[in-house]
C-alpha cells in the first residue's frame, strides 16, 4: 500500500512539474518582436465607382510588435501593432507622377488578436491566430508633378505648392499561425499569415481607395514574462 501511495505521489508530482514547464499556459504573458516580408497585391480605385485604377504585386518590408496574455491553457488574447512598406509608382495607382516615379507607401495596422494554442510542450508553442483591427495607408512628399491625362486626376492628393499627401483609413483582417520555441524565458518565433485590408479617404467623391491583400512571413525573438 505504501508503494502504491508513493508511486501515485511521484506521478502527481511529475505531472505538476511538467505542467509548470509548459511553454504556454494560463497567465502566460509573452511579447514578440519580428521582422519580415509581405507578398501583396496592391490595388487602387475610386471610392464612388467600380473603376479600378491600378493593380500590382509587391514585396514589402514588415516590422510588427505584439503582446499576448493566456486567458486559459489553450486560448489567448493580445494586441499587435505593425507597419508594411511598399515602393510604388504613383502614376500607376494614384494619377500623378514624381521624378523617378516612386514613393514609399506605409500601411500601418493595429489589431486585437485571438489565438488558439493547439500544440504546447515544454519548449514548443504553436498557435492559430485571428486578428481584426484598423489600418491606415499614407504617403507624402514634395516635388514637381504632372497629373496623368489618361487616368483619374489625383483629387485630394496634390496641393498647389507642389506637395502631395495621401491618408486613407479602413479595416484589416489577418489569420495564420505563430510558431515559438522557448529556451527558458527567451524564445524564437516564426509567423505565417494571410491578410486583407481596405482603406478609403474619408470624403465622398473622387477619392482614391487602397486595397491590399496577400501573405506575410516574419521571424524574430519572443520573451515570456510569466511561468
Amino acid at each position: 500500500m505504501k508503494k502504491i501511495t508513493l508511486i501515485v505521489c511521484l506521478v502527481l508530482a511529475f505531472a505538476s512539474f511538467s505542467n509548470a514547464q509548459l511553454a504556454y499556459q494560463r497567465g502566460t504573458i509573452q511579447a514578440d518582436v519580428t521582422e519580415g516580408n509581405t507578398f501583396s497585391n496592391y490595388t487602387t480605385g475610386i471610392n464612388t465607382t467600380a473603376h479600378e485604377v491600378g493593380w500590382g504585386h509587391f514585396v514589402g518590408c514588415r516590422d510588427p510588435l505584439s503582446i499576448e496574455y493566456g486567458i486559459s491553457s489553450r486560448f489567448g488574447i493580445g494586441l499587435s501593432s505593425g507597419s508594411d512598406y511598399y515602393m510604388i509608382a504613383p502614376s500607376q495607382f494614384y494619377g500623378f507622377s514624381v521624378p523617378y516615379d516612386q514613393v514609399k507607401a506605409l500601411a500601418s495596422e493595429f489589431t486585437i488578436d485571438g489565438s488558439y494554442h493547439f500544440y504546447v510542450t515544454r519548449h514548443w508553442d504553436i498557435a492559430a491566430v485571428l486578428s481584426l483591427g484598423f489600418t491606415t495607408v499614407t504617403f507624402n512628399g514634395y516635388y514637381g508633378y504632372q497629373p496623368n491625362s489618361d487616368t483619374y486626376k489625383a483629387t485630394g492628393i496634390l496641393a498647389s505648392d507642389g506637395t502631395y499627401n495621401y491618408t486613407a483609413k479602413g479595416n484589416i483582417i489577418r489569420t495564420g499561425a505563430h510558431v515559438r520555441y522557448f529556451i527558458g524565458h527567451l524564445g524564437f518565433v516564426a509567423m505565417f499569415t494571410a491578410f486583407s485590408e481596405a482603406a478609403q479617404v474619408p470624403k465622398t467623391t473622387g477619392q482614391y481607395a487602397t486595397n491590399i491583400t496577400g501573405f506575410a512571413k516574419e521571424f524574430g525573438l519572443c520573451w515570456r514574462f510569466k511561468k
